[in-house]
């Protein structure tokens, strides 16, 4: 069995005592010690590839988020790839050739429709804004440098979508797997998702 940082089972905390709007995560630090870029040296760029080719990609995501941030050509590169990836138009296809899959398929369509826009409060007290379909996607794209871009779903307890909100790469690890896991203040080698959560 496995559990989470209280002590209760994951199964428990998911199921039971996680309130519908409350994300899973248990404490993230958002503060880095220092830049990935700084001084950075080949030697020291090929010990952060060769930790993520072992599984411990924290190093490999920082460095990712900060050349977005720093070098412009590349901030200019990837937001040509967000807009066109946005300016595409989407749809929900029904599983089967049947009314209710394509009412299902609808229904489905109109819930990403109005998922986001939303706040939740965190277990730490913060207020979390949730984000649309359409923040997700642009979200999602930062998988193109950093190789991977994870996502949690929110649901409401009635069922209905409440919104997205984007764990940032540097919060994984694939040290056990090729499986993410998050890595929290009090479990560094992670924490496996629950399924139909991400």
């Amino acid at each position: 069995m496995l559990y989470d940082p209280t002590g209760r089972p994951i199964a428990e905390t998911v199921q039971s005592r996680l309130p519908a709007g409350q994300n899973f995560l248990p404490e993230l630090s958002d503060r880095d010690a220092t830049d990935a870029s700084r001084g950075l040296t080949p030697s020291i760029l090929d010990s952060i590839m060769t930790a993520a080719n072992g599984g411990d990609t924290a190093e490999q995501c920082r460095l990712a988020l900060e050349l977005e941030e720093k070098n412009w050509d590349i901030a200019q590169a990837m937001e040509t790839r967000r807009n066109a990836v946005l300016g595409c138009p989407w749809t929900v296809e029904p599983g089967a050739d049947d009314k209710t899959a394509k009412a299902g398929a609808e229904r489905f369509a109109e819930e990403l429709r109005s998922a986001g826009n939303r706040y939740i409060v965190a277990p730490d007290g913060e207020e979390i804004r949730l984000e649309t379909f359409r923040e997700m996607l642009r979200s999602l794209m930062s998988a193109v440098i950093a190789g991977f871009a994870v996502s949690e779903i929110v649901w409401h307890s009635d069922g209905k979508l409440a919104g997205f909100r984007f764990i940032p790469q540097k919060h994984f690890t694939f040290a056990k797997g090729r499986t993410p896991r998050i890595v929290t203040t009090d479990r560094p080698e992670g924490v496996p998702l629950p399924a139909n959560k991400f």
